[in-house]
């Protein structure tokens, strides 16, 4: 039960008339105060319309604090709008696979369409991997050194190092 439910869009012939829309350009950085700015990011059939396709993913995968769902076409028929976008890639189940596995998320569920010889779609739904917080307390912000001890480290150059 979110409290909004933002949407992006980049413009051209689709995108006229989403007044509300955050703008956003998924081949270009990323803006600071998308980061992580979201529970749940869902991409639906635009992946293969970007040529910058990596930065594209990386800013997906950058955007939420959570869950991502990404669906995107394999055996559909190249489509496109000149000048509004144009039909670069087709991304496979082993590539958003790996997508995940590059920015440190688990796969929740990879699928596809129901035709094992003709994937149409793929669908990904990926959850971000935080590491567990620790039972022990922080020892640097305790003692002011990565130790806990209060040893630092030997420069470089210090007798100790000859």
């Amino acid at each position: 039960n979110a409290s909004s439910y933002p949407t992006t869009n980049v413009g051209g012939q689709r995108g006229a008339g989403a007044n509300d829309a955050i703008h956003l350009d998924l081949a270009s950085p990323l803006p600071s105060h998308l980061s992580r700015a979201f529970d749940f990011v869902l991409n639906h059939t635009t992946l293969e319309h970007i040529h910058a396709v990596d930065v594209a993913i990386d800013n997906l995968f950058s955007m939420t604090r959570s869950d991502l769902l990404v669906v995107v076409p394999f055996m559909q028929v190249e489509h496109w709008e000149s000048p509004s976008f144009g039909d670069y890639w087709r991304i496979t189940e082993h590539g958003l696979a790996q997508a995940c596995i590059d920015r440190g998320f688990e796969i929740v569920s990879l699928t596809s369409n129901h035709n094992p010889v003709w994937p149409i779609y793929y669908c990904l739904h990926a959850r971000r991997v935080e590491p567990p917080p620790s039972p022990l307390p922080d020892v640097w912000s305790l003692t002011g050194t990565p130790d806990g001890f209060g040893f630092r480290p030997v420069e470089p150059g210090h007798p100790l190092m000859m």
